[in-house]
């Protein structure tokens, strides 16, 4: 889920995947991915469309 967050899905795909039952769970994976995203120059999982790294 971790993976997922850093290439930017947001909690609620992550929720749907990882089954977990509170967005509060959830919000450890994405704290930091967000905070590496701001300062990264990529595009986003929805700029992309890829969940993974190729």
């Amino acid at each position: 889920m971790i993976l997922h967050a850093e290439r930017g899905a947001n909690i609620h795909q992550i929720a749907a995947w990882s089954g977990h039952e509170t967005l509060k769970e959830i919000e450890r994976y994405t704290k930091r991915a967000e905070r590496r995203r701001l300062l990264s120059p990529e595009p986003s999982v929805l700029e992309t469309g890829r969940f993974l790294k190729e």
